[in-house]
């Protein structure tokens, strides 16, 4: 009973008055109480209006196109029906996700749903809200950043227990408790049921089955304890305000000192750009804070809003610092020792935790004149507001009285990060250090610490991801064992840490192409001349890539041989000596191999290399609609291999006819993008080659009618560009961080030992852990190495980009736990090992909440780097800052290629520059156009999503995103009628 759904929502539904509210008298709602009211909800969260009507009968939505039955349909239909929400999650991943969830409340926790439990005792209860619990962990919401259906069902089918029992259930169920009140304060469920109740009996004490359904909630008054979101602006999600101070020390000394201030619920933000894309709405300025050192002048904490620019260079002089200067950041270990918090956390409450005084507060000075200042109280899922003048009597309570700077704003286009370079180029690393000089005899202990030092100093990643990117790329790939460098500029060995991954790509794209009925084969790399040159478009665009066999030894060759870039030329000759009749079709064939491209002056590793691994698939089809079937289906693996396994976020879409495959029909792309560098990547492509291919190489074939056919053709394929674009979304100033699911190990155990407990004790409690963990099926490693100490192993294995660290030391072993270090959030925490084959479970569910959280930040901060642009100037100005750029446009080849010229000088203009050695550029470039927007709560003018998402304009189905243009629509370049909408920005 107390899991039932709420009391009737109808009269608020039919009293309340939405601003904005979508009017949709068409859509009419049937059923049962329990499934109306509901269905009631969600239409008040979407912000839309629908008659609810309560009958005996089952459930169904009544609109002009049909009926939908079925609470998860009519649920999802309602969802989707606001073109402004995002119920449905950002993503089709997180769609997905949101299906599940919906399944999960009608069929485990509705009792009083036709396909719920009949009846759920105090055992079922635990289970349900234990795997609750434990999917939530530091999660905000079910799915994605912001609230969804998920929230809304799950949290109305728990609303009642909630209500008995809230005070234990926050004890046994933190995680839950802090999502639940998370969505019960969002304003639609305040103004629809009025703040959360809470209880104070035990849910021990009491008979589940037999306790009381609490009254119908009334409508919530105007009040101000009713007042617990943020206001949305702009379209923003509201966030949920704090109640009370939840122990947190920051939060405790401002009331002590009687400063007022707000502290807002996000996801966790490791960055200020992160925390910006949760935040940047709320009034007031966003600090950023940059922990350095230096080894004569000691510590600095830099706090500046976050769209200044803190020139670490000239920081120094600004200060008045005598002599040589050189600010690094400091290290974690550092950070955490003076001013007691975590990387990410940092914010100028944070100088209470410094007892030494020994750190120099540098503040921005319009920080302290701000009404509103926002930072991190100590921990970065929430963010506080307060004023200035406060913030400036905190650090002077505390003893650290700040030395005021007026930082510039960054420069139009640039990313507002930290950097330690100039305004044009990102900094150049400080010069390698070198090796003392061998001395005779021993060296002197001052030598000796040096030599150690410098040791360490080489260990660790010598550029930032902010202020090098380039370079830091570099550093990471080798220092964590991805890469070596040959002596041919341009091809690497991938060691053994890499191609796991490749593997783990490579089996899971095997197995998926094999249901679409495609074989393996092989053929050979080396290509003739004259077959190579059959299909003159396709060659004159390889031609400047193609590395070529001249000589046999001594001999020259008859015929200059070619190493293959790409195989259609090789393969096609076969094709038509085994495709005679229709019955041989479809034929689909894939390979696995590698290729040889050498146009390019200064490569890229895993980006652009002149030599690469790929597979490349090669079918013929008796149909034009089964070739683009093929194609389509291809491209939803290609985005699945990136969001599912990568945790990166692709936009799918059409290249343009200037960039489409050399030959070919269409192409279509899957397009990445690299917040760090503000690039994006393709990230593969599948191409319809149509028949032109068939017509160069006589592939033909008698149909059913004993006509010669030309079969219809597509390729397709995939590199190892796909781990560059992981490392780049993932990785940070430490090294790689992996997404679990193609982490070549995803825990690595580091035991600790000390002169009461040594490695004799301690060792089979690590091996009891291992075995524990390898039987839950997580790929783990036992690092038992004795001539390594931890903190070695600690620096080893975060540069590798391991997901979890577990440490083993003795206090873990006598009170059977174990401690964990996330990789991603450095989030520390502590597991039971009463049960091994629990804590397996456990740490397996940990894994796949830090691969769904990696893939939601980055979804996060990809989808706050698109803009969309009507002109020509907008157009530059997100260009600039590094955006994806949204605009109409005419797609005409000598149009696109002008756009191209004309960007690249205005940024040259701008004091943007490129390096001539490489294949970047500060131009625009097409990308895509994108079957899918990839903004969040934006589509063009007059289109709409239709329950199954598809788009419509006037009311008739469009295809595709980009085609979804009114006649008229004037290109934001030409500012003649445009086709379509294109997707730009720079690329590698």
């Amino acid at each position: 009973a107390v899991l039932a759904m709420p009391p009737d929502l109808e009269a608020w539904c039919v009293a309340q008055s939405w601003p904005s509210r979508s009017p949709m008298s068409s859509i009419r709602v049937e059923g049962q109480a329990a499934e109306t009211r509901v269905v009631s909800l969600v239409a008040a969260a979407a912000n839309i209006q629908i008659a609810c009507v309560e009958i005996a009968g089952p459930l169904r939505l009544c609109v002009s196109a049909g009926d939908v039955t079925g609470l998860g349909a009519v649920l999802k239909y309602v969802a989707r029906a606001s073109p402004a929400s995002s119920l449905m999650g950002r993503t089709a991943v997180h769609a997905g996700q949101v299906d599940g969830w919906v399944e999960f409340a009608v069929s485990e926790l509705m009792v009083e749903h036709p396909l719920g439990p009949t009846v759920l005792t105090s055992e079922d209860v635990d289970k349900r809200l234990s795997a609750l619990d434990a999917q939530l962990g530091s999660r905000t919401y079910l799915v994605g950043e912001v609230l969804s259906l998920a929230d809304l069902v799950v949290s109305t089918a728990l609303r009642n227990l909630f209500d008995a029992f809230a005070s234990d259930i926050s004890a046994a169920y933190p995680n839950l408790a802090r999502w639940y009140f998370t969505a019960a304060h969002t304003k639609p469920a305040v103004q629809v049921f009025g703040a959360p109740q809470v209880a104070t009996e035990g849910i021990g004490s009491l008979d589940l089955a037999a306790a009381p359904v609490p009254a119908a909630p009334a409508p919530a008054a105007a009040s101000a304890s009713a007042s617990t979101s943020a206001p949305a602006m702009n379209g923003e999600p509201n966030l949920a305000v704090l109640d009370g101070d939840e122990g947190n020390p920051a939060l405790q000394a401002l009331a002590s000192l009687g400063m007022p201030q707000t502290t807002y619920l996000h996801p966790v933000a490791m960055t200020v750009v992160e925390q910006a894309v949760h935040v940047g709405h709320l009034p007031g300025l966003l600090t950023k804070n940059l922990f350095l050192r230096d080894k004569k002048y000691g510590l600095f904490l830099v706090v500046a809003e976050h769209t200044k620019k803190v020139d670490m260079k000239k920081l120094g002089k600004d200060l008045k610092l005598a002599g040589k200067v050189n600010l690094r950041l400091g290290a974690e270990e550092l950070l955490l020792e003076k001013l007691g918090v975590a990387q990410g956390s940092v914010s100028a409450l944070a100088v209470m935790n410094n007892s030494e005084k020994d750190v120099q507060v540098v503040m921005d000075e319009d920080l302290g004149k701000a009404p509103i200042v926002n930072l991190h109280p100590l921990r970065n899922d929430r963010t506080t507001s307060l004023s200035g003048e406060d913030l400036i009597r905190f650090l002077q309570h505390y003893e650290h009285d700040p030395v005021y700077l007026a930082f510039p704003q960054e420069k139009q286009g640039r990313d507002p990060r930290p950097t330690d370079g100039g305004e044009a180029k990102a900094a150049k690393p400080a010069a390698k250090p070198q090796k003392p000089k061998a001395q005779k005899g021993d060296a002197k202990p001052k030598d000796k610490a040096r030599a150690k030092e410098e040791e360490k100093h080489e260990m660790a990643i010598q550029y930032t991801k902010s202020g090098d990117f380039a370079e830091w790329y570099k550093d990471v790939i080798k220092k964590s064992e991805m890469i070596e460098y040959s002596d041919i500029s341009g091809c690497y060995v991938l060691r053994p840490w890499s191609f796991k991954i490749w593997e783990f790509i490579h089996r899971w794209f095997d197995d998926r192409i094999e249901e679409l009925g495609v074989e393996n084969t092989q053929f050979p790399m080396f290509v003739s001349k004259s077959a190579l040159e059959t299909e003159k478009d396709h060659v004159e665009d390889f031609a400047p890539e193609v590395a070529w066999v001249t000589k046999a030894g001594d001999t020259e060759l008859e015929e200059h041989i070619a190493i293959r870039p790409t195989s259609e030329t090789i393969m096609y000759p076969f094709y038509a000596k085994w495709i005679r009749s229709h019955r041989d079709l479809p034929l689909k064939l894939n390979q696995w191999c590698n290729v040889v491209r050498w146009e390019f002056k200064y490569p890229t590793p895993f980006i652009r290399s002149r030599e690469f691994l790929w597979q490349e698939g090669h079918t013929a089809h008796a149909s034009d609609a089964e070739a683009f079937e093929m194609v389509y289906d291809i491209l939803t693996l290609y985005r699945r291999i990136y969001e599912e396994l990568l945790a990166v976020p692709v936009v799918p879409g059409r290249k343009t006819e200037k960039e489409k495959f050399a030959g070919g029909h269409i192409t279509t792309t899957v397009e990445a993008y690299v917040h760090g560098s503000g690039r994006a990547v393709q990230g593969a492509t599948s191409h319809h080659l149509g028949q032109n291919f068939g017509k160069m190489f006589h592939i033909e074939y008698e149909d059913e009618h004993a006509k010669k056919q030309i079969p219809m053709q597509t390729s397709w394929g995939i590199t190892t560009r796909t781990i560059g674009v992981m490392i780049m979304t993932h990785g940070d100033d430490k090294g790689l961080v992996l997404p679990p699911r193609v982490a070549p190990k995803q825990a690595v155990i580091i035991p600790i030992v000390s002169k009461k407990v040594g490695m004799d004790e301690i060792n089979p409690y690590c091996k009891d852990v291992e075995v524990a963990l390898r039987t839950a099926g997580v790929r783990v490693t036992y690092d038992a190495r004795d001539h390594y100490k931890p903190g070695w192993k600690y620096n080893h294995y975060e540069q590798k980009g391991v997901p979890l660290r577990i440490e083993i030391g003795p206090r873990d072993y006598q009170e059977k736990m174990v401690t964990l270090k996330r990789r991603d959030t450095s989030e520390q925490m502590k597991l039971s090992f009463e049960s091994p084959a629990a804590f397996g479970g456990e740490v397996a569910a940990l894994l796949e909440r830090i691969q769904q959280e990696m893939f939601s930040r980055a979804c996060a901060a990809r989808d706050a780097s698109v803009a969309v642009a009507n002109d020509w100037e907008s157009f530059m100005a997100a260009l600039l800052e590094g955006k994806l750029v949204l605009t109409p446009f005419v797609d005409e080849k000598d149009e696109e290629e002008n756009v191209k010229d004309r960007s690249r000088e205005d940024a040259l203009e701008e004091g943007q520059s490129e390096d001539a050695r490489t294949a970047t550029s500060v131009a625009a470039k097409t990308l895509c156009k994108p079957f899918r927007c990839p903004l969040v709560d934006w589509l063009p003018e007059g289109v709409q999503t239709g329950a199954d998402g598809a788009y419509t304009m006037d009311g008739k189905p469009v295809n595709f995103f980009y085609e979804a243009i009114r006649d008229g629509t004037p290109c934001f370049f030409t500012g003649r009628p445009a086709t379509a909408w294109v997707l730009w920005g720079r690329s590698y």
